[in-house]
């Protein structure tokens, strides 16, 4: 099952509606805005070509640390990233959720 397309949107979705307590701009653009501007590079036509494994583990990754550079609270963190690891069956991407 590939999760993929969805996943992208999660992503995109939880960057865009989490507020930023980040008022640096330079540490807001390094850790937001560059790795945000990554999984939108991914957002592509999954009929055509879906995210490889290495791509699906990237979007994970990059989520966590926008997330933490938007400074959300460390247990909110862990709630939104459960929340989209279940949704799309990665729990096992994230070793802090396999516990």
């Amino acid at each position: 099952m590939n999760h993929s397309p969805s996943l992208v949107g999660s992503a995109l979705k939880a960057i865009a509606s989490t507020p930023n307590r980040n008022f640096d701009n330079e540490s807001y653009r390094i850790g937001v805005i560059e790795p945000a501007a990554r999984i939108r590079s991914l957002d592509r036509d999954f009929s055509v070509q879906p995210l490889s494994t290495r791509e699906v583990a990237e979007v994970v990754s990059l989520l966590r640390n926008i997330l933490q550079a938007k400074q959300l609270p460390a247990e909110e963190l862990r709630g939104r990233m459960l929340e989209i690891l279940k949704a799309h069956d990665l729990l096992h991407l994230d070793t802090e959720f396999q516990r």
